[in-house]
């Protein structure tokens, strides 16, 4: 493995511990003690999770644009064609993504009196948002590790 390559691969594998973290806290906020269920959110609570979301949004963002512009997926495909439809696919999941992390978070943005969202609905949507990235996330890290497998002859 080139050693530009391995240091790529190494920086997103540390991001991707650091959104496990995030998520983590995501879901313990969301998951937390709120007003009675069924109820909608306090603006206070649904500002904290607005404030939460844009860091997470913030951070994708950082992080798949450092993906993307690090040459990793370019260097995984011409050291590795056999795998050019799947590195296609998460690489186009990031779109996806940031798509739907920042409906939410305008969602929590646009939160007020006049347009409200059932607590349920809020937290549902986080935690559907979460699952998403953590998926994507843990594809990667599988791939990743895959790959680094087959070069050391150990994938068979």
């Amino acid at each position: 493995m080139v050693s530009n390559q391995k240091s790529s691969l190494e920086r997103v594998v540390e991001q991707h511990r650091q959104l496990r973290r995030f998520a983590a806290s995501l879901r313990e906020f969301v998951g937390g003690r709120g007003p009675d269920p069924g109820l909608r959110e306090t603006p206070e609570w649904v500002s904290a999770l607005g404030k939460k979301l844009m860091r997470l949004h913030e951070f994708l963002s950082r992080h798949f644009r450092e993906e993307e512009e690090s040459g990793m997926f370019e260097d995984l495909s011409m050291h590795h064609p056999h795998h050019c439809r799947q590195i296609h696919a998460l690489r186009n999941e990031h779109t996806a993504i940031l798509r739907d992390t920042r409906a939410l978070l305008n969602a929590a943005l646009d939160y007020s009196e006049e347009h409200p969202l059932p607590d349920r609905d809020l937290r549902e949507w986080t935690n559907a948002v979460v699952a998403q990235f953590e998926r994507h996330e843990q594809e990667e890290n599988d791939f990743i590790q895959r790959i680094y497998d087959e070069e050391l002859g150990c994938g068979d």
